[in-house]
């Protein structure tokens, strides 16, 4: 065994506690990102995935997009907050432009498994967890963060303010490993 397979089986077994599907066995690691530390994934059953993104806490959003073209337009994302009263939100959008008001809440192209998100703090860090029914994931990965203490809200419909910082990247599932892109544009 790997030493990345025996970090990950630690994480999930002595670190947080995760409902079942989440750690049902040792998850992928992917190298840290700028501000984002690894993604972790896992093939959970035939057509299911696991993933678990972390970043440290700072009172925003963090998101991860799918893209077919790594662009933000035309992708679907997963992003998640812990609000002021500690409640975690996730849900999903669809990048239809670069204006925030193209981000559209509750839309997207992404097959999210029913109950299977979660976003929460733990250590100082924010973890959104979900679950993707699909053959494979896009391997064009989107990473941001949301400006220092600025998290959606109902009043305003959940949208996002934009983001402070972005990165995409190219993914090979089976291998684990990635190929950074730094942008300043989606």
């Amino acid at each position: 065994r790997g030493k990345g397979r025996d970090e990950a089986s630690s994480f999930c077994r002595h670190r947080l506690s995760l409902p079942k599907p989440f750690c049902p066995g040792p998850l992928r690691k992917f190298r840290s990102l700028s501000e984002l530390t690894p993604l972790q994934y896992a093939v959970a059953g035939p057509d299911l995935w696991n993933f678990l993104l972390s970043a440290p806490n700072i009172y925003s959003w963090v998101g991860i997009g799918f893209s077919t073209n790594g662009q933000m337009i035309g992708s679907s994302a997963m992003v998640g907050w812990v609000s002021k009263n500690g409640t975690g939100i996730i849900k999903q959008y669809y990048l239809k432009g670069m204006d925030p008001t193209h981000v559209q809440p509750n839309q997207g192209d992404l097959n999210v498994v029913e109950n299977s998100t979660m976003a929460f703090m733990h250590s100082k860090r924010i973890y959104l967890a979900f679950q993707l029914s699909t053959v494979q994931p896009q391997t064009e990965l989107l990473y941001a963060v949301g400006p220092i203490g600025q998290r959606p809200n109902a009043s305003d419909g959940y949208r996002l303010a934009k983001h402070r910082d972005q990165i995409s990247t190219v993914l090979d599932y089976d291998k684990g490993n990635d190929n950074l892109e730094y942008s300043s544009s989606c």
